[in-house]
């Protein structure tokens, strides 16, 4: 074979081998894209709140108003897996992802689209693994978070919901544009003991300026420094930023997001004042 033969066949082998290898790295960077991008539903809390039985009475009501027929196979199977009786209401160490179609509202034959509902473990061990889920992939999916609260929790209770959930939250979500809206689920509001949503606001408000107030005061301290450390290699502000961005007095209203704060009780089904906000969230992402 020629000198000249030789290199076009070469170079022919080069071209072959260069578009086959392109054309795998784009169909697989499509999988993953289309995988990571499902729309997500955050549920956050601390443990005994009510996270799960919320989730669960969510997939029992979304199944209850959807024709598996009109889903994808995939979500199809996914749904008929998803049986309400295999729940288990105990702490989990995993974050535990449930199909939900939305609106839930909808009649079973509305087209509807299926999300991920996402119950991360609520033990504080396993909160750097919410920061960095939400920081390093769940962001740009976000359609809302709710975050589960029991309304007879202690002052003391709900400083620990703030120190250790909505503030490092909130410090990522608030960096993306626009924010994320927050549903505040205000659960167990049929107890005796409870308090009403307009107290349970105005006491976390309180208790988030108190918590940044400390923080800006002391930003030598091995608290701060364990937050900057949290917060490593983010786009988000800082406790610090975020604390000048309270502009001194610390409201919800402040925030990019939108805040909303809602009563209801996980356990005796009653979650559609939840649920309509979630369906609010799909049909009118604005």
């Amino acid at each position: 074979m020629e000198l000249s033969s030789i290199v076009i066949f070469t170079l022919v082998l080069g071209i072959i081998a260069t578009a086959l290898v392109y054309l795998s790295q784009t169909f697989s960077l499509k999988s993953l894209t289309t995988k990571a991008g499902k729309p997500n539903f955050l549920v956050l809390g601390p443990n005994n709140g009510g996270k799960t039985t919320l989730t669960q009475r969510l997939v029992e009501h979304s199944l209850a108003a959807v024709n598996l027929d009109s889903q994808s196979e995939e979500d199809a199977t996914a749904l008929k897996d998803q049986q309400p009786t295999k729940f288990q209401t105990v702490m989990t160490t995993e974050p535990q992802t449930y199909k939900v179609p939305f609106p839930i509202a909808g009649t079973s034959g509305m087209k509807k689209q299926v999300f991920n509902v996402i119950d991360y473990p609520g033990h504080v061990s396993q909160k750097n693994l919410l920061l960095a889920s939400l920081r390093k992939t769940l962001l740009p999916t976000i359609k809302g978070v709710v975050v589960v609260i029991d309304s007879t929790w202690s002052k003391a209770e709900l400083e620990q919901l703030c120190a250790n959930y909505l503030i490092p939250c909130l410090q990522i979500t608030e960096s993306k544009f626009g924010g994320v809206n927050y549903l505040f689920a205000v659960n167990k509001t049929d107890l005796f003991n409870s308090q009403s949503v307009l107290k349970l606001k105005t006491t976390l408000e309180a208790e988030i300026n108190n918590l940044l107030k400390l923080a800006a005061q002391n930003v030598n301290t091995i608290a701060e420094n364990e937050t900057k450390s949290a917060i490593e290699d983010d786009d988000a502000t800082g406790i610090t930023g975020f604390h000048l961005a309270a502009a001194g007095s610390f409201t919800f209203d402040q925030l990019d997001g939108n805040m909303d704060f809602l009563g209801g009780s996980a356990l005796n089904g009653e979650t559609f004042k939840w649920e309509d906000w979630m369906d609010e969230r799909v049909m009118n992402p604005i």
